[in-house]
């Protein structure tokens, strides 16, 4: 039985924050592109933080899956945060690979301080352009 745990916040108008704990499985990922889908057809524009610093595991296929979303809808991404804790070399060449296939559009964070800097200032922002 896979032990895992995804949740979403939208703290303001085209910001999506998902938080995931353990083994990021295809469910996970079908509801994560769901999730920023309806966000994206609600605000027309979307910018994505992805506090995944307690995956413990992921598969090849979810990767790419995930990349290739990213990749087809690029134009409406205005930003694109991960927070991870790399787990070996491989990690790191797999997390670099996606992000050149994305022309550089994420921003990988490996600590959690700059990742809620980053979270909170396009909160502001959001909030401030929606009034």
């Amino acid at each position: 039985m896979k032990d895992s745990q995804l949740r979403f916040e939208h703290p303001a108008p085209g910001i999506l924050r998902s938080v995931f704990r353990g083994e990021l499985g295809e469910e996970e990922v079908t509801s994560i592109i769901a999730e920023a889908g309806a966000v994206m057809a609600r605000e027309g524009r979307i910018t994505l933080f992805h506090d995944w610093e307690g995956m413990t595991r992921y598969t090849p296929s979810v990767r790419t899956r995930l990349t290739t979303w990213a990749a087809d809808h690029r134009e409406q991404i205005d930003g694109l945060h991960i927070l991870l804790e790399m787990r070996g070399p491989v990690m790191s060449m797999a997390v670099a690979a996606s992000n050149l296939v994305l022309g550089g559009m994420m921003r990988i964070h490996q600590k959690r301080a700059a990742f809620e800097r980053d979270y909170r200032v396009a909160v502001s922002n959001a909030r401030r352009e929606a009034r």
